[in-house]
């Protein structure tokens, strides 16, 4: 009764909230597929996203959080969906279940963008994209990041949107868990080296409730994100990062991920806390249409009404 109440509550303040937002999912992998599957189908809107097999093929058919989930071994086996100016959104939510094994080595789960080593200059790399980052050194830092540009030749004003991100403490191998990166765009661009990069503001949250802000480098300047330009096409790589490409292949492969994952959302707009907390609390569910909340949250309000009779 508790968890139908919790449910029903999440979704009445959805219902409040609809007229002024609305989720715009793009894509929806559910993995479950049965074992010997070789890549995820799209259960979003158009179905048109396939994740396809990046090296080895994980293993699919592991029990989930919600159905069926996919297994990575940590080494050999990653997932892709081919580059698409689709994803190339200063607004959007990344939302997906993990669950860890207990190894300590760098990991990145989920990754869309690359490094541009020298780029625009002989001392600056450039991050594009965002990542989720597992770092081998602490235990349970877990870092959700957004791309940036870094110079290396002024320490003092040293991270310029790189890779800042939040910092979670999340312990490896404690089970599967729920998380969840908002990236909202103010409407404002700056130029750095020339390049645009758009001013945003984030949100992220692990198992329904927001992560305290925690910026991982040293000086950051505020949220910005720069984002793939022409000639900087890489896939969204599931499993391992994918960090360069020559002519469409990949050309260097890194931190591969070890442990499941299961329903991988990306929607084209920044969800709302409310939005969140329901995909928390309805594994394997995406967040519904307006019209929707509202018949199933006057179904739920009379099948109470029903027990109480």
């Amino acid at each position: 009764m508790k968890n139908v109440m919790r449910t029903l509550l999440v979704m009445g303040m959805l219902v409040m909230l609809s007229d002024s937002a609305q989720a715009n999912l793009l894509l929806h992998w559910a993995f479950d597929e049965a074992a010997g599957a070789t890549q995820a189908a799209d259960s979003g809107p158009s179905g048109s996203y396939t994740a396809i097999e990046g090296g080895g093929a994980p293993t699919f058919g592991a029990t989930g959080v919600a159905g069926n989930a996919v297994q990575f071994n940590g080494s050999t086996d990653w997932l892709q969906l081919p580059y698409t100016t689709d994803l190339v959104n200063a607004s959007f939510t990344l939302s997906f279940w993990l669950n860890e094994t207990n190894v300590s080595v760098h990991q990145m789960p989920l990754t869309f963008g690359s490094t541009y080593p020298e780029y625009p200059n002989g001392s600056t790399n450039v991050e594009s994209g965002w990542q989720m980052f597992r770092r081998k050194g602490a235990p349970s830092q877990l870092d959700l990041r957004l791309g940036g540009v870094r110079d290396w030749t002024d320490p003092p004003d040293m991270a310029k949107g790189y890779f800042i991100g939040n910092t979670t403490t999340l312990a490896r191998g404690s089970g599967w868990h729920h998380l969840v990166i908002t990236v909202q765009a103010t409407g404002v661009t700056e130029e750095i080296d020339g390049y645009t990069y758009y001013r945003v503001n984030r949100a992220n949250y692990l198992d329904g409730q927001r992560i305290v802000d925690v910026n991982t480098f040293d000086t950051p300047e505020d949220n910005i994100l720069y984002l793939p330009q022409p000639g900087q096409e890489v896939p969204l790589s599931i499993g391992a990062r994918v960090q360069d490409m020559d002519g469409g292949t990949p050309v260097e492969i890194t931190y591969p991920f070890n442990g499941l994952m299961d329903d991988v959302q990306y929607y084209t707009n920044a969800l709302s806390a409310a939005e969140v907390e329901y995909l928390y609390a309805n594994p394997g569910a995406v967040v519904p249409e307006p019209a929707t909340l509202v018949l199933l949250a006057v179904g739920g309000v009379a099948f109470l009404r029903r027990r109480h009779v």
